[in-house]
């Protein structure tokens, strides 16, 4: 897996077996205000973080944002499967199944987070932009779905600047890893948009 360049960033494979690398990612994913966001709990542990880039953020499509100059990471940013969310709001709802549900294979779903001191910068949006870019001319993907909480509305701006439309809301989506229940948004962004 290759690294992705935009104006300010370098998006890179997470390091794995690295303590420095799980020890930054710690400092950030530590916040309260970050994995909840997202549907997963807070980092508790240097150790814990290791074993999370190693399982999880290893992945392929996965990548560490890093700010050019700095190489260490700020935030994640990924190209994941469909969650079990979007596809069931979109094949239990007879009103969009038919026109939506054959958008649901040759996909993906994108997953973005950066660290607190990074908010409000358009540093999430333009890792967004360049994922987006891989994804349609390099992977040939043909859709792209995304999903964030009804109260967040950083994301919610994040994926509007990126262009990605709002298919419907789904209530009462369950994320077992936090054990709470979230109204979340569901959106979408073609190739061809």
């Amino acid at each position: 897996m290759e690294s992705l360049e935009t104006d300010r960033l370098i998006l890179r494979p997470w390091r794995t077996d690295n303590e420095r690398e799980a020890r930054v990612l710690f400092k950030y994913a530590s916040d309260p205000g970050i994995g909840p966001l997202a549907g997963w709990p807070p980092h508790t542990s240097v150790a814990g973080s290791a074993r999370d880039i190693k399982n999880i953020l290893s992945a392929d499509e996965s990548y560490a944002i890093t700010l050019k100059g700095v190489d260490e990471p700020i935030g994640s940013i990924s190209l994941k499967p469909i969650d079990g969310h979007v596809t069931s709001a979109i094949t239990g709802d007879p009103g969009i199944s038919e026109q939506y549900s054959p958008l649901l294979t040759s996909a993906k779903e994108v997953g973005y987070w950066v660290g607190r001191p990074f908010w409000g910068k358009g540093l999430a949006t333009e890792a967004l932009k360049a994922l987006i870019s891989h994804a349609f001319l390099d992977l040939r993907i043909a859709h792209l779905w995304g999903v964030h909480y009804d109260d967040n509305a950083a994301s919610a701006a994040v994926m509007q600047k990126c262009g990605f439309r709002i298919v419907c809301r789904y209530e009462n989506a369950y994320y077992p890893l936090i054990d709470e229940h979230h109204t979340i948004v569901i959106r979408l962004l073609s190739h061809q948009e």
